[in-house]
């Protein structure tokens, strides 16, 4: 009979969509396990650990064993604990839907590296808050690399300005400050005609 049909019609496509589900799941745990310079992983509301993955467990030096059902509170610098900023991370992210920031976390070992970190809200089709995804990329040795750069500019005896592709100046150095009688804090942000004569200023976006 029809409604017959229709029940077994129905329960053939209910299996479809949820093998699909299942296919896409699998691919997406796949693809998080694979991220091997990226540490991935949920957290329930609290902050709690939920995943794990072999990106995260190289970063940070925990095994799945070790860490997941701890707070991520154990990733933060003693400091950064006391002043609550684990706690701030998860209620900008539940405020604004994300946390991005840049900072020392400490290794199981307690060895401390700069990292890069994303904490995105994650909401079921009702909008409950269910958790968080968390990423945290080691971003040491670029920082060490722009350290290295910024001593360099530095320690010129030249005056060095770096400028943005829409001409906001970057970054100065001290000669910089000295030639033009500025303080860098009065230059950082503001448009490089600033430091060209006014008679020049029309031409100088040109060059």
């Amino acid at each position: 009979s029809a409604p017959y049909g229709d029940s077994v019609l129905a329960s053939i496509i209910d299996v479809t969509d949820r093998r699909k589900a299942e296919e896409r799941a699998q691919l997406l745990a796949a693809i998080i396990e694979g991220a091997k310079d990226y540490g991935i992983f949920m957290l329930d509301p609290e902050g709690h650990i939920l995943t794990w993955n072999e990106g995260a467990a190289r970063i940070e030096g925990y095994s799945e064993a070790e860490i997941v059902g701890r707070h991520f509170s154990h990733f933060h610098t003693p400091e950064d604990v006391r002043s609550g900023l684990p706690e701030h991370e998860l209620q900008i992210a539940r405020a604004t839907g994300k946390f991005e920031d840049q900072g020392w976390r400490v290794r199981s070992d307690g060895s401390r590296f700069w990292a890069s970190i994303l904490i995105t809200a994650v909401h079921d089709k009702d909008g409950n808050l269910r958790g968080f995804s968390k990423l945290t990329q080691d971003t040491t040795e670029r920082r060490r690399t722009e350290e290295r750069f910024q001593r360099v500019v530095e320690a010129s005896p030249s005056a060095m300005i770096m400028v943005s592709a829409d001409g906001l100046i970057a970054l100065v150095n001290t000669q910089t400050e000295k030639l033009f009688g500025y303080d860098r804090r009065d230059m950082l942000g503001r448009h490089i005609e600033m430091l060209v004569p006014e008679r020049f200023r029309s031409s100088h976006g040109g060059h």
